[in-house]
This record gives structure tokens, C-alpha cells and sequence, in this order.
């Protein structure tokens, strides 16, 4: 499965412009994309980020219905907000997607408003950690040690999936987090590095009922500290 169009990072603006303009001379409108965080390690409030924001990683795309969610960095406390603003007390329900768990890419997690909202429903998928379950991952971040308010503070429907295939969502969005050195393997199936060093993480979103893909997100991981 491969994508009709596609960026790979670093990627620079006349590039990103033509790939957008060709994206929208189809005519099709079947995505929609805002970001709510660009920035990687730490937010970077301050001037200097006053154009894209200071932000760390999310991405929120709507398909249809659909409301998917890329990486819950600090971004993902303006994205709830404007979920809760957005619903007027209807009941929401999202789709998380976590590229992989250093602390820029789950760090704002506990402040997701509509996840302590009874009535809401958030699915959180990601690869498996090293040597934590995915839910351990998010409960231990909340941890009394760290934050103030642990995880069954939240009284949205949670349910944590870690990937190994396919996730269909709602009309025939199909997701898949693929993960390790091989990432273009042709299964595009979740896989894990047996090593605490992730070379690759990324989802590629297809329409079940066509045989391209409609988008590709890839998130390389340092092989070191990060």
C-alpha cells in the first residue's frame, strides 16, 4: 500500500506548497488536517514560534465523522478544548494516535479535556513499550509522583489498543501503525524492534473502499536520547 503523494522530512515549504496544490487540484476533498503542535522535546512559547506555535506534537485530521488525533504533545490540550467548545455538551469520540512515548509525544495527555468528561469515548493506540504495556505507559505519566490527578480521573470510556494490523474506524477509515528499520515493508504491519531503540514509527490511512492511500505520516526516532 503506498501513498499517492507523500513528504519525508526535512521537508521545505516550496515542497510542502506543490505537494498541497496538487493534493487540491484532484478536486476531492477528503481530509482534513489542522495541527495543533509542530515542535519537538520541549514547548517553545515566545516569539520566535509565533507563526507555527510553540507546540509539541499533534496532528488532527478528520475523516468524514471521524476525529483522529496524531500525538498528544502539549498541542493536544488546544485541541480538546476546541473539541469540547466545538460539541456543546454532545458526546465526543476520538481517535488517538501515538507514534511512539517520549515525553514530547504523550506530555499532554492529562490535560485532554474531553477525556475526564463522562459520556466521551477516546481510543489510544500505539506499539507496545519495551517493557511497559501502553496503558502502564499513560497511567505511570500520572502517576501521584508526577501530576496531581492520576488516570482514573477520567471518567471517559478509555481503551487502550496496541497495534499489530489494521484498525478500521467508523465508515471505512483504515489506519495502521507500523513501527522498525524495515517501515516500507509492503505489509505495512505493526512490528517491534527488540531493542529500546525505535528507528521508525508512522500510520498510513486508507479508504477501505480504495486501493490508495490517502495519507502517510512518519515520525523517524533518534537512536539515542531524545
Amino acid at each position: 500500500m503506498g501513498a499517492d503523494l507523500y513528504l519525508t522530512k526535512p521537508y521545505d515549504l516550496d515542497g510542502l506548497l506543490k505537494t498541497i496544490k496538487e493534493m487540491l487540484s484532484t478536486g476531492e476533498s477528503v481530509l482534513t488536517v489542522r495541527f495543533w503542535g509542530t515542535r519537538g522535546s520541549i514547548p517553545t512559547p515566545g516569539r520566535s514560534t509565533l507563526r507555527y506555535g510553540g507546540n509539541t506534537a499533534c496532528v488532527e485530521i478528520r475523516a468524514g465523522e471521524n476525529i483522529l488525533l496524531f500525538d498528544c504533545g502539549s498541542g493536544v490540550r488546544e485541541a480538546g478544548l476546541a473539541l469540547m467548545r466545538e460539541s456543546e455538551g454532545r458526546p465526543i469520540r476520538v481517535h488517538l494516535f501515538v507514534s511512539h512515548t517520549h515525553w514530547d509525544h504523550i506530555q499532554g495527555f492529562p490535560f485532554f479535556v474531553p477525556a475526564y468528561v463522562p459520556g466521551n469515548q477516546a481510543s489510544i493506540y500505539s506499539l507496545r513499550g519495551s517493557d511497559k504495556s501502553l496503558e502502564k505507559i499513560f497511567t505511570g505519566q500520572m502517576d501521584t509522583n508526577y501530576f496531581p490527578v492520576d488516570l482514573s480521573a477520567m471518567l471517559a470510556q478509555l481503551q487502550f489498543v496496541e497495534l499489530d494490523g489494521t484498525v478500521e474506524i467508523g465508515d471505512g477509515t483504515e489506519s495502521e501503525m507500523w513501527s522498525g528499520a524495515l517501515c516500507w515493508a509492503a505489509s505495512l504491519r505493526a512490528w517491534s524492534i527488540p531493542s529500546r531503540r525505535r528507528l521508525a514509527t508512522g500510520v498510513t490511512i486508507a479508504n477501505s473502499s480504495s486501493s490508495a492511500s490517502l495519507l502517510r505520516l512518519q515520525n523517524r526516532v533518534p537512536s539515542g536520547n531524545h
